[in-house]
């Protein structure tokens, strides 16, 4: 998370992300492709989660979670619960946050992803 702060590094920058994110969005919804779109609320969770608008958050992953359902992508999938995840232990809700990673670690089994896998042990 830090990196990405870190790459990002100011105000400016994460407002340019932001507009770039708005152009994929309305680019990927043009030809009609889920996963582009889930990608991009993916995106656009953890911009907000690093900012601190949990409700944004929310909203993001749970669009992009739609979304890559709709597509049968099992990384997006896992991916977005982890975050998910991230997000429901900073509120607080660590049953809940446990849930999801369990949930996750299912996908990143499923698709032999060592990563994700250290990720849902660690979290």
């Amino acid at each position: 998370l830090s990196a990405v702060w870190n790459t990002l590094g100011s105000q400016d920058q994460i407002a340019a992300a932001l507009q770039r994110l708005q152009e994929s969005i309305a680019l990927f919804q043009r030809v009609e492709d889920p996963w582009g779109i889930g990608l991009v609320h993916f995106s656009l969770g953890w911009i907000a989660t690093i900012g601190f608008d949990n409700r944004a958050a929310k909203q993001h992953f749970a669009e992009g979670l739609e979304l890559f359902q709709q597509a049968g992508d099992l990384w997006g999938l896992a991916v977005t619960i982890s975050s998910q995840g991230f997000l429901a232990r900073r509120l607080g809700e660590l049953a809940h946050s446990e849930a999801l990673f369990q949930r996750a670690l299912t996908y990143f089994r499923q698709l032999g992803d060592k990563a994700g896998i250290a990720v849902s042990f660690y979290a």
